[in-house]
């Protein structure tokens, strides 16, 4: 995050865990708190990332309300940095990132029972396919069921398109609920990124506005 001056956590040489993004530096804490009730979650249970750091900025340029939504101080002064991300804290003190917190949409089954998409899952799934090099998924407004996930993959040198949407959509049905399975699969020659090296979804939200799409 750019609200961080710096790095917060590191994977190191001699302390190192698959899928996490390390653990917390010097002078760094960090917690998971459940979104419902605000309380901190104990070891491995997902939550809202949530860090205390020196580096942590003082607020944003002229918007107070917005410094106060995103960071709060404990009556002691501790201040923390509420990250939007999704994710938890081992026991060995590891943080584990699963995806983002924003990026949370409704959605409407046939029987009318309102559902919750999480992109990000949608986009785990689909890349358990290895011939995709990247995918993004947004979601959409729908007259009738409120919202639907579109997905969109960009694929590795040399592979052959033709049955990559078959390939998908089967794996999708397998591995997500009825609600999260994309409305459409596109395939793009490259994928929008931005400078940070994000996939830029507003990007592909623009691209599925152009008249021809």
């Amino acid at each position: 995050m750019s609200e961080f001056a710096s790095v917060s956590v590191l994977n190191q040489s001699n302390a190192y865990r698959r899928g996490s993004v390390g653990i917390p530096l010097v002078c760094v804490n960090v917690k998971a708190l459940d979104m419902e009730t605000g309380a901190e979650l104990p070891f491995g249970e997902k939550g809202e990332l949530c860090f205390s750091a020196p580096n942590t900025m003082i607020g944003y340029y002229k918007k107070p309300e917005e410094t106060v939504k995103a960071i709060w101080t404990e009556p002691d002064g501790t201040r923390w940095m509420r990250t939007g991300d999704l994710g938890y804290v081992d026991e060995d003190g590891f943080v584990f990132v699963v995806g983002r917190l924003k990026r949370v949409y409704v959605t409407q089954s046939p029987d009318g029972d309102i559902l919750k998409i999480y992109p990000q899952r949608i986009e785990d799934a689909l890349l358990m396919d290895a011939v995709l090099d990247n995918c993004g998924v947004i979601v959409l407004p729908d007259p009738e069921r409120i919202n639907v996930p579109v997905a969109y993959v960009t694929l590795k040198p040399g592979v052959d398109a033709t049955a990559v949407p078959a390939a998908l959509t089967a794996i999708a049905r397998r591995e997500l609920p009825e609600h999260m399975q994309p409305a459409a699969i596109h395939i793009l020659d490259s994928m929008p990124m931005t400078q940070s090296g994000k996939i830029d979804y507003r990007a592909l939200e623009a691209l599925a506005a152009e008249p021809n799409r």
